[in-house]
């Protein structure tokens, strides 16, 4: 899709307003990043940022946890009495909470804020043709796909309806547009010829309410209203139903008949780790960014998490690797999974 519309996590990190770029903390994040010999990071994109920003805020509260040994020292200021000096150690711990309070997290919310304006708007349909094409050509390989994204935007809903091929995309229509969850309770459970598609690390459009997610594209003003996982997220997910969505990522992997990977960078260790568990012998594409859109040249292709052949295609979503695509595929039987 296009860049300029949906920012890559590099494009992200050049379109950053003033009030971020020109923030210490933000500096001092990126001196880190490219100036530490274990780093030493380019380019630098908006996910790297947000990673060492998490863990600064992870290592600062626990540093002052009374839970942790460190902690518990500092808060009874019981470090002063070892070293014999009078340094108040306490003083660090309430400076530790200032930072994570004044700085950390409101760079964070500054830039979380950012994923709802950057991705909010649904795709021209002229851009959507190679999509309208790829779809139907992996429904006309197998009538179940199941359909996986990280990304925020509405583009894949767009393009599935576009398309009129058999996805589910959970949402019901009503007094307000809500997502049904309930179709991933089961996530091992076959769904005849229609699959889902599972968006990962959510929508830009799905906002908490109460036990519910409603889709509606009007921002709410509060970013922790938003069913998201933010850029920066790495991990097992530890809410709902983002578990149940990577659960279901997992039964599709152990089944699935083929796999096709469009755009996706595998930093994700752990969805890397449920790919592995893709069969060695399934028929395997990647398709890569188009290497005109790369700020360095595309020069080596993804390390990928499973074993195998892969067919890498690394001229971009095209019309070319649509096609190389679908030969690949065919004879490969159902349930291809798109990621």
């Amino acid at each position: 899709m296009d860049a300029e519309q949906y920012p890559t996590t590099v494009e992200f990190f050049k379109r950053l307003p003033d009030n971020i770029v020109q923030n210490s903390l933000f500096f001092r994040v990126q001196e880190f990043l490219t100036n530490t010999p274990s780093h030493n990071e380019v380019p630098i994109d908006i996910e790297k940022i947000l990673w060492e920003l998490g863990n600064l805020q992870e290592y600062l509260t626990s540093s002052i946890s009374m839970d942790c040994v460190g902690g518990w020292f500092l808060q009874n200021d019981y470090l002063a009495t070892l070293d014999g000096r009078a340094t108040r150690h306490r003083e660090y711990a309430e400076g530790f909470k200032k930072i994570v309070k004044d700085y950390v997290e409101p760079l964070r919310n500054d830039i979380n804020k950012l994923v709802h304006e950057f991705y909010k708007g649904a795709p021209d349909r002229n851009k959507l043709v190679d999509w309208k094409s790829f779809l139907r050509g992996l429904e006309a390989q197998g009538p179940t796909i199941e359909t996986f994204t990280t990304n925020y935007d509405l583009v894949l809903e767009n393009a599935i309806k576009y398309a009129e091929v058999n996805i589910e995309t959970g949402r019901r229509s009503g007094l307000q547009m809500k997502l049904d969850t309930t179709l991933w309770d089961r996530p091992e459970a076959p769904r005849g010829t229609k699959g889902r598609l599972t968006k990962l690390h959510g929508s830009v459009d799905w906002q908490l309410d109460n036990d519910s997610i409603t889709c509606s594209e009007v921002y709410t003003g509060y970013h922790q209203k938003q069913s998201i996982l933010y850029p920066g997220f790495k991990g097992p997910p530890t809410k709902e139903p983002f578990i149940k969505f990577h659960e279901h990522l997992r039964a599709v992997v152990d089944h699935a008949d083929a796999a096709v990977f469009v755009g996706f960078a595998f930093r994700d260790e752990y969805i890397n780790g449920i790919l592995s568990n893709l069969r060695a012998e399934i028929p395997k594409c990647v398709i890569c960014k188009d290497a005109q859109q790369l700020t360095v040249p595309f020069n080596e292709q993804p390390t990928v998490p499973f074993n195998g052949k892969v067919v890498h295609f690394g001229e971009g979503f095209s019309g070319e690797s649509i096609s190389g695509c679908m030969e690949v595929l065919k004879g490969a039987g159902t349930s291809p999974s798109l990621c």
